[in-house]
């Protein structure tokens, strides 16, 4: 049982480095879309594809405005995930220790 707590404190502790990774992806790309910034720029561009795989199918469900709340609606997830998932397999890992 001690090997798959570890296994599962593990997970949780990698899962929770993405989604910090995650939040910072999408803070930045939010700020981005607020300021002007040169769009041909590679740090831009790179963003800007790693993100929108995730933001368009969202865009689908939100409604249509003047304002993307998409970058919100993924950080609420990521918020969500990283305090049921990771916390979840944190607990369970650390009890089957």
């Amino acid at each position: 049982m001690v090997i798959i707590g570890n296994l599962l404190v593990a997970l949780g502790k990698i899962l929770n480095l993405l989604i910090s990774i995650g939040y910072i992806l999408f803070l930045v790309r939010s700020v981005i879309s607020w300021v002007e910034v040169d769009r041909d720029n590679q740090f831009v561009v790179m963003l800007h594809n790693i993100t929108e795989p995730v933001l368009d199918p969202i865009r689908k469900y939100m409604p249509a405005g003047t304002i993307d709340f998409s970058p919100m609606a993924v950080l609420l997830m990521l918020y969500f995930a990283d305090i049921f998932v990771v916390e979840s397999l944190l607990n369970i890992g650390f009890r089957l220790k």
